[in-house]
């Protein structure tokens, strides 16, 4: 534990002393080499979210809300009726992410006689 709070100090201390080197007439490699980092931890960018996966995602919510029955299956399928290009595991994946889920099926239970007797396949051994 300490180690993780230790290195997302000099994490953020990199983050802020690279983002400004210039200012201080350091280079990137000096200031990671006194932190004890690698230079290229420095060089990974956030993750850019596409405007396209955003509406998805919206479309994907307002679909598990009007069909609440429905998966993710029958999600894609009316995806792709509606003109979306879109991978089976896109969707699979997003549908995950965002948490969605169809009820669990109900157990049905069986129709009974309403004397409440049990008469199961009794017909052949009536004699006859």
């Amino acid at each position: 534990m300490v180690l993780r709070e230790r290195y997302r100090a000099s994490e953020r201390l990199v983050c802020r002393v690279v983002g400004q080197h210039q200012r201080y007439r350091a280079s990137e490699r000096l200031v990671c080499r006194v932190v004890g980092q690698h230079r290229s931890t420095q060089r990974h960018n956030g993750k850019v979210v596409s405007i396209e996966e955003t509406k998805l995602r919206h479309r994907l919510r307002e679909i598990a809300a009007e069909h609440i029955r429905w998966g993710r299956r029958m999600a894609y399928r009316l995806l792709r009726r509606e003109g979306w290009t879109v991978n089976h595991k896109r969707v699979q994946r997003l549908w995950r992410e965002e948490g969605l889920q169809r009820p669990t099926p109900r157990k049905r239970k069986r129709a009974r006689p309403v004397d409440g007797s049990v008469r199961r396949h009794l017909s052949w051994q009536r004699g006859g």
